[in-house]
């Protein structure tokens, strides 16, 4: 869980049991887990984190 914010560390945590509860073979939970950890480290306190589109903004004009 590397660069997944501590708050949504528990999302990431019930997504594997969610998808171990499904039944879904070891290939599918593997992408489903690695896409869903994608997500939550652009995730943090709430705000999605478009860091290419923001790069280019001046100080205080992104999120």
């Amino acid at each position: 869980m590397d660069g997944i914010a501590p708050q949504n560390q528990k999302a990431y945590s019930l997504m594997h049991e969610q998808l171990s509860l499904k039944a879904y073979s070891a290939n599918t939970k593997r992408m489903y887990l690695a896409e869903f950890a994608h997500l939550l480290t652009r995730i943090i306190h709430g705000f999605f984190v478009m860091k290419s589109q923001n790069a280019n903004l001046p100080a205080g004009k992104g999120r």
